[in-house]
Formats: C-alpha cells, structure tokens, sequence
C-alpha cells in the first residue's frame, strides 16, 4: 500500500487568480458606468432670458463626463470639481451662449442660454 500523500495547496495562485479577476470586473464596471452615464453640462448662471447692462458676463456651471467643452466655439476649461467659469464680451441687443461638450465616445449635448443686453442710459 502506498502511503497517503498530503495534498498540494495552491493558496497563492488561486489568490493571485481571483484578485486579478476581481480588479478585471471592477475595471469593466467603470469604464461602461461611464459609457452609461454621457456628457452633462450645466449652466448655473444666468438663467434663461438674463438681461443686464453689462458689457460683460461671467457665466459658470458644471461639467461631468466631458471629454471636450467649448462655449460659443471656443475651447474652455473645467477644473478637477468640474466646474467651468469664463468672461464674455455682449454685443447690444440679444446674444447667446452656446455650451457645447463631447464625451470619449463622441456622444454629444449643448446647452443655450439667451442673454440680452440692454443699454444703461437710453435717451
């Protein structure tokens, strides 16, 4: 009769096994909640219709999921909250502010916000 051999523990590798899947499916779960969610913008200041006698505005808001944003076609920035804040000259009259974002998947959103500015001293 042959003596009972002790059995081979692969502790380590079977640990080493499950961590790597472990990690592999909470990669994969980020990466499509973010597919999921899509660009968001957000536009904090001014409300719709704002008027003012300001030759400038500073509008601001938030940003999530952007991969690119611009206001009126220019490239802006967001900080690592996601917040955005830029300066814009007014023309007389009506004007429009145009946020456009895209996220890594070349999905789209804007967002318009109608501003008009009105003269300070009409005679």
């Amino acid at each position: 009769m042959q003596a009972c051999q002790p059995m081979k523990h692969h502790k380590p590798r079977t640990l080493i096994g499950v961590t790597f899947v472990v990690i592999l499916i909470s990669y994969s779960l980020f990466t499509f909640y973010g597919y999921l969610e899509g660009p968001e913008i957000v536009i904090s200041f001014p409300d719709d219709g704002y008027s003012t006698t300001s030759s400038y505005i500073a509008p601001y808001g938030t940003a999530e999921h952007v991969h690119y944003i611009s206001l009126n076609d220019r490239q802006i920035y967001i900080d690592e909250k996601g917040v955005w804040r830029e300066t814009i000259l007014l023309k007389e009259g009506p004007n429009v502010l145009e946020l456009y974002g895209k996220d890594r998947y070349n999905r789209e959103v804007r967002e318009l916000r109608r501003v008009v500015r009105i003269e300070a001293n009409p005679q």
